[in-house]
């Protein structure tokens, strides 16, 4: 996903919920065990959780606009597949014996804290960058190129002012 616009991400927890469902229902050999299939599903929920992540990055960068039907979308599918995680998870809490543990039951139980980050409070609208930090890329064509090149050069004994880009020049200098 690139632009995450409201049909990818449709698209992608479409897919998501089927693999699920595909889980659930005793389809394929990923989920034979109740083991495996709480690593399946906490598998889902961790690249859920990247994709909002790298959504909001990329808005915060400018590589995509920001979308309030989007952003609406992704509010409603981590509460969809919050509440499934969380049904999986009782019931290998259920299953879970006092002298076993299943290990896809403590991934899923990461997983699903990140998701509960998410949900309970810890959704931020993510905005454009406006400060000196990551912004959109910007195109540099030859108009630019002959502004830049017009400029005087600086004087040859000039030193910058941070210590960490002095040293950097004095090592392109040779000197």
């Amino acid at each position: 996903m690139t632009t995450f616009d409201v049909n990818q991400v449709k698209d992608f927890a479409d897919t998501l919920n089927a693999e699920l469902d595909q889980c659930e229902n005793g389809e394929g050999l990923q989920c034979h065990t109740i083991d495996s299939s709480l690593s399946y599903c906490a598998e889902r929920c961790c690249r859920f959780t990247d994709a909002v992540r790298r959504w909001g990055r990329d808005v915060f960068a400018g590589k995509i606009a920001f979308d309030a039907a989007v952003e609406q979308l992704w509010k409603a599918e981590l509460s969809q597949l919050y509440n499934r995680a969380l049904k999986l998870h009782a019931i290998g809490t259920q299953f879970e014996a006092e002298c076993f543990v299943f290990d896809g039951k403590r991934k899923l139980e990461a997983s699903l804290w990140n998701l509960h980050q998410l949900v309970a409070g810890g959704w931020v609208t993510p905005k454009l960058s406006v400060g000196p930090s990551a912004r959109q890329q910007l195109a540099f064509d030859a108009v630019d190129r002959q502004v830049l090149e017009s400029l005087p050069p600086l004087p040859a004994d000039w030193i910058p002012s941070d210590p960490g880009q002095a040293a950097q020049l004095r090592r392109v200098r040779g000197t």
